[in-house]
């Protein structure tokens, strides 16, 4: 689905606005992330399930650096979390094998710059 289609705007696009505005604030959230699933769904349904674990590792590994604020084991958390991205784009960019995937690289380097700024702003360095 393009942004630019009618599939978009005068289905999806309204949709989601309506019930990001109807649901709890709480619950907005969650709302935008089924939303994004659902519209990557539409193009690619084969690496949904690719990207919900890779959105649950970034989940696991930001609630890590963050009770371990300002110690040795939040800087694992970072280390382990940008390997795993790092590691997920190595296979998906640079293998024949994974060559229609290049959608999920753009993603996976936004999840890893996401996590580096995570950690600088919680104080890990290096």
């Amino acid at each position: 689905m393009l942004f630019s289609s009618i599939t978009f705007l005068y289905y999806f696009l309204p949709v989601m606005l309506i019930a990001y505005f109807i649901v709890p604030k709480r619950m907005k959230n969650a709302v935008l992330l089924a939303g994004s699933l659902v519209f990557y769904a539409w193009g690619e349904v084969n690496y949904v399930l690719l990207m919900v674990i890779s959105i649950l590792i970034g989940y696991i590994s930001g609630r890590w650096m963050e009770h371990f604020r300002g110690r040795v084991r939040a800087k694992w958390g970072l280390i382990l979390s940008v390997g795993i991205h790092l590691g997920l784009l190595g296979i998906f960019k640079y293998t024949d094998f994974f060559i229609t995937t290049k959608y999920f690289c753009y993603f996976l380097f936004f999840c890893t710059n996401s996590y580096v700024r995570i950690g600088k702003n919680l104080g890990i360095e290096g």
